[in-house]
């Protein structure tokens, strides 16, 4: 739920305070957000895990030299929040930038105890399939790993045995990246993949507020990570949802 920051009010994030409930009702784990959205509906969260996004001040994710950290490790607590998140852009024009900044989070962090998430990318937000190999992305998640990073959020390498690479190359839990709206079957085979590759999870975002049914889909969602529903009973509830919501959010 961080998205828009960067994003805009865009579809699902134009009534934040209805995906929330959606979310958390479907039995999200935890929420990555804003400092804002934290601050005006914290009170949604409270039987979730809770991440602040600490980084950003950029309208356009194109240009990996613009990124800032924003907020800290006593703003966090401020909050209530349970970690903190930041990007980690390796092979970047932005990496100095970020890396750096990745390590002072991380030292702000330690005293306090509060896991750090990084979200380690090769050439940052990037369309190139060269910074999507296995040996791209176990650099980026390695890098960030080194700069003591507790948990490592990072994009799929599009194959269970690619990113078994990448898994077995690290020594932090991983968890896959949604990226951008697609197919629901699709989606949810390439979760499936990931989690059988040896992921610790997913950080889902667009996949999720941008669904017809938020709920639905974060139910789906952790029955595949939590539960190893076969994806095509997953898409089956998310479809039941279309005709009967009651039903599928019973499940």
């Amino acid at each position: 739920m961080d998205g828009a920051g960067t994003l805009g009010p865009v579809s699902g994030m134009r009534c934040p305070e209805r995906t929330l409930e959606s979310v958390v009702r479907g039995g999200a784990d935890a929420v990555l957000a804003t400092y804002g959205l934290i601050e005006t509906y914290g009170r949604l969260m409270d039987s979730v895990g809770l991440i602040l996004r600490c980084d950003g001040g950029v309208s356009t994710v194109e240009d990996n030299t613009k990124w800032k950290m924003l907020f800290g490790a006593e703003d966090a607590l401020r909050l209530g929040a349970d970690a903190v998140a930041c990007n980690c852009f390796p092979r970047s024009t932005g990496e100095g930038i970020t890396l750096e900044y990745l390590a002072k989070l991380v030292s702000a962090a330690a005293p306090w105890g509060l896991p750090v998430l990084a979200e380690a990318l090769s050439g940052g937000f990037t369309d190139d399939d060269r910074h999507r190999t296995a040996e791209a992305i176990a650099f980026a998640t390695r890098a960030a790993s080194e700069l003591g990073a507790s948990f490592i959020k990072t994009a799929y390498t599009g194959s269970y045995d690619s990113f078994a690479e990448v898994v077995d190359s690290s020594y932090l839990p991983i968890v896959v990246l949604g990226g951008a709206a697609t197919d629901e079957e699709l989606f949810l085979r390439r979760i499936a993949d990931a989690m059988r590759a040896g992921a610790s999870g997913v950080a889902v975002g667009r996949q999720i507020w941008q669904h017809r049914n938020p709920e639905a889909m974060t139910r789906a969602l952790s029955a595949v990570v939590h539960e190893q529903l076969p994806v095509e009973e997953a898409v089956a509830w998310v479809k039941t949802a279309d005709d009967d919501p009651a039903a599928a959010n019973q499940h």
